[in-house]
């Protein structure tokens, strides 16, 4: 690989990991504020319901969004930059009208929404929920913009900025919670405000880098075309994926009040060191490593993909081993103050120990899948991905029944390796003969 490539990548791995880190948190003394105000209540539940209902909506499109995206402007991006911005456009134009679509399903049946994600809680719960995710909903529209926009400023070798433009995110909540907010409205009223505010610093980087972001209604465009040929399978992917989230929110709601809470919590904490030293230096290569494949450089693209790997492990494994061994000690350092107590604590540790028996596997899960993306093969990890979601809910059902709201944890742990096997054993085949082994 190219040592001057190498440098940049290492230089913007390592101030992602910085800022990716404070970034986290930032969002951790959120979840900390957000558990001492409302404790795990009906209120937290409802809240975290509405939060989750705009991942889980726009994860059903994200990734397939994002991985179909990137191969294509990165194509245009090497041969016409002007020919690209215009692609991208109508694109995101195509992305919005169809975010408020479903919005407006959102505000037409948001009972069946709140019950989607979360059916065994009360129904005075249910219609807060309701409520809360007709507000939440809107972080759809500026998710949509975030997601494409990202990949046209790391297209330009612009990685860092995206990664400072996050630590924008959390700021509106932690603002109102230390002025003493507990309004599960006012609250994920700025959870949107948040996304927009992150929306528009990016519009603004685009403009250094001579994008110009608008929306374009003219749609004849054959990129266009090629962009939605190659989300279907990835489309069904994401879509399998968010029914794990789906699952797990079901048979945890059916373990009391704040177990919804609990899960959330050890995902999150989970979330934090996969999110800093995996997704954070995975996004850097992504543009770099599709731009080598798109040339023919097969040997550029496995090193870029071998050094991030063993980058990215060199943090993961005692992340791993701390998570695994002090779960319950650090859920309560933590959260375990003002309403949220002890007991509530021991369970969501348990849940995070069997989170973070996984957290080396999703890491490397996700390397196999960047690089099957990278070389326009969607189809079979589509495919695996699609099969280990059968596995994960057979296993959830089973393990909550024989160990508790645990149990889904630990199946989605479970469910995470069969993946991460399959990818590997096929991925010389799938991908390029001699391209990259694992």
């Amino acid at each position: 690989m190219n040592t001057t490539i190498s440098n940049k990548i290492k230089i913007a791995s390592l101030i992602a990991i910085a800022c990716t880190m404070l970034g986290k948190i930032l969002g951790l003394l959120r979840e900390m504020k957000i558990a001492e105000a409302l404790g795990a209540s009906a209120s937290s539940d409802a809240y975290n319901v509405a939060y989750l209902l705009v991942i889980t909506l726009f994860g059903l499109f994200s990734s397939a969004y994002s991985n179909s995206l990137m191969p294509i402007a990165a194509e245009q991006y090497t041969q016409d930059k002007k020919r690209m911005n215009k692609t991208v456009n109508k694109i995101v134009t195509i992305s919005v009208i169809l975010m408020l679509i479903v919005i407006g399903l959102v505000y037409l049946f948001p009972r069946f929404f709140v019950k989607l994600m979360a059916a065994g809680m009360d129904d005075d719960t249910i219609i807060l929920a309701g409520e809360l995710i007709k507000i939440s909903a809107w972080s759809l529209i500026f998710l949509v913009l975030i997601s494409a926009y990202e990949i046209v400023m790391r297209l330009y070798d612009r990685n860092i900025y995206p990664t400072i433009m996050d630590l924008l995110f959390p700021v509106p909540v932690l603002i109102a919670l230390f002025c003493g907010v507990t309004s599960p409205y006012i609250l994920i009223a700025c959870v949107v405000l948040g996304y927009a505010i992150k929306s528009v610093a990016l519009v603004g980087g685009l403009k250094i880098v001579g994008f110009v972001p608008k929306l374009d209604f003219y749609w004849n465009n054959p990129k266009i075309k090629s962009f939605f040929l190659l989300m279907p399978p990835m489309l069904l992917s994401s879509g399998l994926l968010q029914i794990n989230t789906l699952v797990d929110n079901q048979v945890a709601s059916g373990f009391g009040t704040g177990s919804v809470t609990a899960l959330s919590l050890a995902s999150k904490v989970n979330g934090l060191a996969y999110t800093v030293f995996s997704t954070s230096l995975m996004q850097i290569i992504y543009s770099t490593m599709t731009k080598a494949y798109m040339r023919g450089d097969k040997k550029e693209f496995k090193d870029i993909v071998e050094k991030q790997t063993k980058m990215i492990l060199m943090f993961i494994v005692p992340c791993f081993i701390i998570l695994f061994n002090f779960s319950t000690e650090i859920i309560s350092i933590l959260f375990v103050r003002g309403n949220y107590t002890q007991d509530n604590a021991v369970i969501a540790g348990e849940i995070l120990k069997g989170y973070a028996l996984g957290l080396p596997v999703y890491v490397l899960r996700d390397i196999c899948m960047y690089v099957y993306y990278a070389a326009k093969n969607s189809k079979f990890p589509s495919f695996v991905t699609g099969t280990s979601v059968f596995i994960n809910v057979g296993l959830n059902l089973l393990l909550s029944y024989i160990m508790g709201i645990k149990g889904v944890a630990y199946a989605t742990s479970l469910a995470a390796i069969f993946s991460l096997a399959i990818l590997a054993l096929f991925m010389k085949q799938k991908v390029a003969e001699g391209c990259i082994t694992l």
